[in-house]
């Protein structure tokens, strides 16, 4: 999605659009936020609206996205400069240089950079010499040489002091005005140097002196002084232009033949305006014929194609191409000559030379309108092929031969009859509802269901596709859907003459939701109505609510709403659902019961109380050290679930008062106190002993009494198993009324692992391997006093390769004897060495294939190793026989 918007974006930006180009670079950003280049893209559509700000916000965050992208920094320096900010964009455009020294961009922004620093510097005077002019004149060759011929400063240059001021003043004019208040010699010298003097009250010799130097000075004229006006040089007599070279015939004629055809063409073009397309043809020929210019054969084609006369536009364009090639002439002459080809194939209905000639169009010179004309050619070359592949009588014949495959029970080869049907009558809804058909034999319900949908689009009427569809939807399990689709079918059923096969349908979509209700007890069900959408929605509807508290209290107004359809329809639904319950002489609605009003203690249901606090799948911010997949200690992501039972009365006073008391724990400040306890390069074992005790510490409360009965804490690693979803952890934690803990459970589970192996019975699944879904679960409980021996992460790490070993090589017939086997192999090979005390394992061995209408087969087994081992009660001593040692392939041969 946001490489199709950056395109759009991208063709805004050169159709010079840069707030469309913008918009559609924001919508790209939206759908992927670290893609530096969108970034570039809209900093570029900014700067091009003269929005700098906008723009450099956008560059700062390519440069941050990919540091190293010479053209995120060109961007930057770009926004820079139109910022104002000269210096940094100098910066900018010089770091992105380093990255990429050929980056011509770059280069180009950076002498533009350093053209306006100049400029600023000559407007505000401090171009050249800093001094404002004057230092120049100590940069003057014949400075000591005038010095030396006045008698005023003659005697200055035996000093060397203030020869060495005089020395630092031309390598740093600044210190000019510093060096002239110090020093008044310096005054001296400048008027010499400027040729005036400064000291009014002048003596008679000083005035000698002054015009003996101005005579010197006169002598020594021919060097003219640095900062005085140079005397303008006589103007130079113009020098006569060369004559130009007298042209040969040849090229007086082109250009007079060349003038005479531009003639004919402008009044052929005049013509063509006025729709007079024969006399702009004749004027256009007479320019060919004059002068030979590829205009005016493309302009001859322009006016055929108006005239209709496509097959002289043809030839036109070309002679057109082909004097073009000749004469090198510009590929977009070229460009257009090939899309006036494509327009006029489109015009005699040949789409298949109209695509072609568009793309070579495109392949010259790229424009948006061949690119429009091109898509729009394209659609309709579908479009005639589909039309033209249309032929009732095939279809027919393709529909017969559907039948026939379908009777077979050949269900692919009907269903490519039926196909076949539909591309020849695509309009016919009987082609699309047996297709369905056969998408339901080969169990591909969703492909049924829109086949049906496409069926009942072309007939609303058409019963059999409202029933196929309610039959695919049924084995989807979307109860619900199939009694709306049965609804929808008798109200399209207006002769009656489907009425018992939609009712049927119908009361078998009711009786499935009844049978898997079987046995549910209110709260199952509370839970399972919660999350049926559909349910919730009648639920929700006002005049439903309306109905039902009618029906609490008058059983018959339930009868009277029930004539009307919709009504009916989704009574049907809760009914089913097991929101309302018949067979008393009110109609019981236990949901509405459990929602509306409050179980109270006198209740005898709840004598025995049960209280919890859950905390599911909480993020910790740092992950926990465990074994990878390869069984090395890495810091990897975790999540927690924590859940709390409460002693005796549970949270009942908390309820009472309707706030937090002394009888419960706050979950949202546990959440909080379990994430304060994650830090960086933590391992699972030592986070859970702190979150024990920190939920120890919590239900220690001030008045002395303990509130927690149990304490049960889950850590989920997804990146530590291989084949599975990941490894699981947990640890629980009993306690007495003290808070003395009297019992400790560790357990470690891998989840969903998949393996491929052969197992089944029928010849098809003796062929191929197939995926098998497995749970492992090792768990040991012990006492509070003694050494405590879990089933550890480091020591667990080798549990999932184990598995794959045992179970890969295997051949069996049933579910049964590969858990057995697996499960007797996994305690001699792996537990009994890792647990000399015994532990419980639980594996659980499902098949997602075996059947089609249920998730999938599953056994599960559960062993204690202390006990359980094959051969022996006493692992201590007897003879020890492995599974491995029997000669046994398939046991249930």
């Amino acid at each position: 999605m946001a490489d199709a918007l950056k395109a759009e974006g991208n063709k805004l930006f050169a159709a010079k659009d840069f707030k469309g180009a913008a918009e559609k670079f924001s919508q790209a950003i939206e759908a992927e936020p670290t893609n530096h280049v969108l970034y570039s893209n809209r900093s570029g559509a900014y700067a091009s609206l003269k929005q700098f700000d906008k723009a450099l916000e956008d560059a700062n965050k390519t440069t941050e996205l990919k540091a190293d992208w010479a053209k995120g920094w060109g961007r930057k320096g770009a926004a820079l400069h139109g910022t104002g900010d000269l210096v940094s964009a100098v910066d900018a455009f010089e770091h992105a240089l380093q990255l990429d020294p050929s980056n011509a961009q770059a280069k180009s922004g950076l002498e533009s950079v350093r053209r306006a620093i100049d400029a600023e510097a000559k407007a505000d005077g401090l171009a050249g010499d800093p001094s404002g002019g004057l230092g120049s004149m100590f940069n003057d060759p014949q400075m000591i040489q005038k010095l030396a011929a006045n008698p005023k400063t003659a005697g200055y240059l035996g000093d060397s002091q203030f020869m060495q001021k005089l020395q630092s003043l031309k390598n740093n004019p600044n210190a000019m005005s510093q060096e002239m208040m110090g020093d008044p010699r310096f005054l001296q010298v400048m008027s010499v140097l400027l040729g005036i003097d400064m000291q009014m009250g002048a003596t008679d010799d000083a005035d000698r002196d002054a015009q003996k130097f101005r005579e010197q000075n006169d002598k020594e004229e021919d060097v003219p002084m640095p900062d005085s006006r140079p005397k303008e040089e006589p103007k130079r007599a113009p020098e006569p232009e060369p004559e130009p070279e007298p042209e040969d015939e040849e090229s007086i004629a082109k250009k007079k033949a060349k003038e005479e055809a531009d003639k004919e063409k402008a009044e052929g073009t005049a013509c063509y305006k006025k729709r007079q397309f024969d006399e702009a043809i004749s004027h256009y020929t007479k320019a060919w014929e004059i002068h030979k210019d590829i205009t005016y054969l493309t302009n001859r084609s322009a006016a055929n194609f108006e005239k209709g006369d496509y097959q002289a536009c043809l030839e036109d364009c070309k002679q057109a191409i082909e004097h073009g090639r000749e004469v090198l002439a510009d590929f977009k002459l070229i460009a257009k000559a090939f899309g006036r080809m494509g327009s006029a194939y489109e015009k005699m209905n040949d789409l298949t030379n109209a695509v072609e000639y568009y793309q070579r169009s495109l392949t010259e010179h790229r424009t948006p309108d061949i690119l429009t004309k091109l898509r729009a050619a394209e659609k309709a070359k579908i479009t005639a092929e589909k039309n033209a592949y249309i032929d009732p009588q095939k279809a027919e014949e393709a529909r017969e031969l559907g039948n026939q495959k379908f009777k077979d029970a050949d269900w692919p080869a009907a269903f490519d009859a039926y196909s076949e049907m539909v591309k020849r009558a695509p309009e016919d809804p009987r082609g699309y509802s047996n297709r369905a058909a056969c998408l339901i034999k080969l169990l591909t319900f969703p492909g049924a269901v829109a086949d049906c949908d496409e069926a009942i689009k072309r007939d609303p009427d058409f019963i059999r596709a409202y029933l196929r569809k309610a039959q695919a939807l049924h084995a989807m399990k979307e109860f619900n859907k199939c009694i709306d689709v049965c609804s929808e079918a008798m109200a399209h059923d207006k002769e009656g003459k489907n009425t018992r096969e939609i009712e049927a349908q119908s009361q078998k979509a009711l009786q499935a939701q009844y049978e898997a209700r079987e046995g549910e007890t209110d709260e199952q069900a509370q839970e399972r109505i919660q999350r049926d959408p559909d349910i919730m929605a009648i639920l929700q509807d006002p005049v439903m609510q309306s109905i039902l508290q009618q029906a609490k209290s008058d059983p018959k107004a339930l009868q009277e709403h029930m004539k009307d359809a919709g009504v009916r329809s989704k009574i049907q639904k809760l009914m089913a659902a097991g929101v309302i319950r018949m067979g008393s002489p009110s109609p019981r609605l236990p949901f509405l019961e459990k929602t509306a009003t409050s179980i109270t203690a006198t209740d005898t249901t709840m004598s025995r109380n049960a209280d919890l606090i859950h905390v599911k799948e909480l993020q910790l911010p740092h992950g926990l050290v465990a074994p990878d997949v390869w069984g090395k200690p890495k810091e990897q992501p975790a999540t927690i679930s924590l859940t709390v039972s409460l002693q005796g009365d549970g949270f009942s006073t908390a309820a009472d008062k309707d706030q937090l008391d002394q009888s419960t724990i706050h979950y949202g400040e546990l959440s909080k106190r379990l994430r304060g306890l994650n830090h960086a390069g933590q391992d699972v074992e030592g986070f859970v002993d702190e979150a024990h005790n920190c939920v120890h510490a919590m239900a220690s409360k001030a008045d002395g009494k303990f509130i927690v009965k149990l304490a049960a804490l889950r850590v989920t690693l997804p990146k530590a198993s291989m084949y599975g979803e990941g490894a699981v952890w947990t640890r629980v934690c009993e306690y007495d009324d003290g808070g003395k803990v009297t019992r400790r459970m560790g357990e470690y589970g891998l989840d969903e692992i998949k393996i491929m192996t052969l197992v089944g019975v029928n010849a098809y699944e003796r062929q191929a391997e197939q995926p098998l879904l497995l749970g492992v679960n090792v768990t040991r409980w012990v006492q509070s006093e003694g050494e405590v021996e879990w089933p550890r992460m480091e020591e667990m790490a080798g549990l999932e390769g184990n598995v794959a070993e045992i179970i890969k090589p295997t051949s069996f017939e049933t579910l049964e004897t590969l858990a057995d086997h697996t499960a007797r192999l996994l305690q001699e090979e792996f537990l009994a060495t890792r647990f000399p005390q015994g532990c419980i394992l639980r594996l659980t061995i499902s098949k997602p294939r075996a059947i089609p209408f249920a998730d999938a087969p599953a056994v599960e087994v559960m062993r204690n190793t202390h006990e359980n081992l094959r051969g022996c009660v006493d692992r201590e001593s007897g003879p020890r026989i492995s599974v491995r040692d029997l000669n046994v392939v398939k046991p249930y041969a």
